[in-house]
């Protein structure tokens, strides 16, 4: 017994004897991920993503507080496309190749990003196997505040980082940078962690497009941890 369990025994509360997650109580499920790796900045984030969905070939699914098609992933390369024109293009390449995004509702009033294209709908998704929802199949101001990109169910990023714009940063961390003054990032700067695991998201909510509440799932109860 640890010197904190000790602390708590005197305190008068007993050690917890089963884990914090359970699925079907606080979660929807557990898995054991084969590989993991941790990126901290955005920078490194999108990098890696603008390389993992450039793989990709079944499907491709994101899930965020907030979502903006409008961002570059490799802003340091201007000739690159714009998120939204990228996933589209990846979609025409692959026959099979399927994009669905799933958004907080709330997000076109609280969050950065664009709100308009989440309400009317913008070019790059007008395809038949590209589909955005909106939330709202959640308490009153109950958050959607998941972060994950899961590609051909077998690849995830999942943790802090959403694809809008304010999250895209490097290292160095600095105050001034050009590379955030354009609608990629107005201001501000991030420093959050993105975790890339490998395991079963992709079977999970909104695979199919629908939401927690269409899937069977009270979203009040489950979330995809």
């Amino acid at each position: 017994m640890d010197q904190h369990t000790t602390d708590l025994a005197v305190a008068g509360f007993s050690p917890r004897a089963e884990p914090i997650l359970r699925p079907g109580k606080n979660c929807w499920r557990v898995a054991k991920a084969s590989r993991a790796a941790v990126l901290i900045d955005g920078a490194d984030y999108y990098a890696a993503l603008e390389q993992s969905l450039r793989k990709a070939r079944k499907s491709i699914l994101i899930v965020g507080w907030d979502f903006d098609a409008g961002i570059r992933l490799l802003p340091d390369r201007p000739e690159t496309p714009k998120l939204g024109d990228f996933l589209r293009a990846l979609v025409e390449e692959r026959p099979e190749l399927e994009v669905r995004v799933l958004v907080w509702s709330v997000a076109v009033i609280h969050a950065p990003g664009a709100p308009l294209p989440l309400l009317l709908g913008a070019a790059w998704e007008k395809h038949p196997r590209i589909q955005v929802r909106l939330d709202r199949e959640h308490p009153l101001y109950g958050a959607h505040h998941q972060k994950i990109v899961c590609i051909d169910d077998n690849l995830a990023f999942a943790g802090g980082m959403d694809l809008t714009i304010r999250r895209w940063d490097t290292c160095k961390h600095e105050a001034e940078h050009d590379l955030r003054k354009g609608p990629e990032c107005p201001q501000g700067m991030g420093r959050q962690v993105q975790g890339s695991v490998r395991q079963g998201l992709g079977s999970g909510p909104c695979r199919d497009g629908r939401t927690a509440k269409e899937a069977g799932r009270d979203p009040r109860k489950y979330s995809a941890a």
